[in-house]
């Protein structure tokens, strides 16, 4: 891990997600990049809901997607 001691921290920020609903399935969305104006969850079309996490900060470059499944 030699090179990662010089890394500056990341910077993070609360930010606006979209969340799937099932249970099962820890999917989720940055508010800033939604598929549609009608969130559905892309895998499992179950409704999303809108909720907070604390990300890393990203600048949101033009046509740019951004999604994560958690295991």
């Amino acid at each position: 891990m030699k090179g990662q001691l010089n890394k500056p921290p990341v910077q993070e920020q609360e930010t606006s997600v979209w969340i799937c609903v099932k249970e099962e399935y820890k999917g989720w969305v940055r508010e800033d990049f939604p598929f549609n104006k009608v969130l559905k969850c892309a895998l499992y079309d179950s409704e999303m809901v809108r909720r907070t996490k604390v990300l890393p900060i990203l600048s949101i470059e033009k046509n740019a997607v951004a999604v994560s499944c958690e295991s």
